[in-house]
């Protein structure tokens, strides 16, 4: 091979990313193995240092005021975290019934559309309107005669 790895297509390499070319150009490049072992040996150095420092630093107990900020919450706030549920509670129940109200307004008032607009439709539907249909009557029974 002539082009050796790049620095990411190594990084991958060691994080456990591998793949097959990159496998097949480490078995044939030396250059590249001895990069890979660098990388490998820098790391397994800071674990290393990381876990000297991390067993230098153990305490017999724990700083002065951490008890005090990591204690539990005391009971006082009880009753604010159960108004914060009643709360939240009132809210998922107020939606819901919101929504069914609005839904049966809605329902109501296209009904009361539909009534005005059949009497509409009634009313215009008429040949005549309904204060002049006693002249209409009259005036149709005088031209046939069946008044008389």
């Amino acid at each position: 091979m002539n082009e050796h790895l790049d620095s990411e297509t190594l990084e991958r390499h060691i994080a456990g990313g591998r793949s097959l070319e990159a496998e097949n150009h480490l078995h044939e490049c030396a250059a590249c193995r001895a990069a890979v072992s660098r990388m490998e040996a820098a790391l397994a150095q800071f674990a290393l240092s990381t876990r000297q420092w991390s067993e230098s630093q153990t305490l017999s107990r724990p700083p002065a005021g951490w008890a005090a900020a990591h204690a539990l919450p005391s009971r006082r706030m009880a009753p604010a975290r159960w108004a914060a549920v009643a709360a939240t509670a009132a809210v998922l129940l107020a939606v819901p019934l919101y929504h069914n109200y609005s839904q049966r307004q809605a329902a109501a008032q296209a009904r009361a559309d539909a009534v005005l607009l059949e009497e509409v439709s009634t009313d215009i539907s008429r040949p005549a309107p309904q204060p002049l249909e006693p002249l209409i009557e009259l005036v149709s029974q005088s031209n046939t005669g069946e008044n008389k």
